[in-house]
């Protein structure tokens, strides 16, 4: 039995809208802007250098689509799962269909290739935010890798857990989450990661691990946003359970 569930899932909502766009919007403008000029040390060997400008083509040509589609004239910083209303508006044309096609085929014949971890990256966010839902999360299925070094394959199993949150199926976030938390090269997304674990735990009904999540990030960020926001997600859980467990009282 859930524990006001409807309430957890707003907070997952609420983490979602808030977290999860600052984390990989920051990814994003860091990375991603200027694709085809801005490139890691990792990217100067030749033939990765080849698979970069091939994707950028290809990613280029479906957002020029896309921007058209979306009325957009200025560059913008990628809108992370936008609100449900805001999806139901945007309408996947045959022709985005086809140039999405081609881009993924392109990043799957590859699939070694750190290049082709970010092009999935920004194509999951692409086909989530049209609906293709399932298509996002198969293709990030291909480069969740929540074990490896680099923060690629962090930052797209983060992702990937954000949209099980999404969908609410906290079991196949966990799955994910565990893999980033336990591995020391993700620290820098680890107190973030606490969080969605706790708001999961708490979505299960498994309040007591929950609870000492909560308490765990409140001990390591005690001052901090995530801090704040944890101890504000504790007290609730607390308040309410204590109202369940008088309600079976009497």
């Amino acid at each position: 039995m859930f524990l006001n569930t409807e309430m957890t899932s707003e907070r997952i909502a609420l983490w979602l809208r808030t977290h999860l766009k600052k984390i990989l919007a920051i990814f994003f403008l860091s990375v991603l802007t200027g694709f085809a000029f801005i490139g890691w040390k990792e990217w100067k060997e030749r033939e990765e250098k080849k698979i970069q400008n091939s994707l950028y083509e290809l990613q280029k040509a479906l957002k020029q689509l896309v921007d058209k589609a979306e009325g957009k004239q200025d560059e913008k910083q990628p809108d992370f799962l936008p609100d449900l209303d805001q999806q139901k508006n945007l309408v996947l044309t045959e022709e985005m269909k086809e140039k999405a096609s081609l881009y993924e085929e392109g990043l799957k014949q590859n699939l070694k290739s750190r290049v082709s971890a970010v092009s999935a990256i920004d194509l999951a966010d692409f086909y989530y935010r049209y609906g293709e839902t399932e298509k996002a999360k198969e293709l990030l299925h291909l480069f969740a890798l929540p074990e490896e070094s680099s923060s690629i394959y962090h930052l797209a199993s983060f992702q990937l857990a954000a949209y099980y949150m999404n969908e609410e199926k906290c079991e196949e976030a966990l799955t994910l989450l565990e893999g980033l938390s336990s591995n020391k090269k993700a620290s820098y997304l680890h107190l973030e990661i606490s969080l969605q674990q706790a708001l999961c735990l708490e979505h299960l009904g498994r309040y007591e691990q929950a609870l000492h999540k909560y308490e765990d990030i409140l001990n390591k960020d005690p001052e901090g946003y995530t801090g704040r926001l944890a101890e504000d997600y504790k007290k609730t859980l607390v308040l309410n359970r204590n109202s369940l467990e008088r309600k079976a009282e009497k």
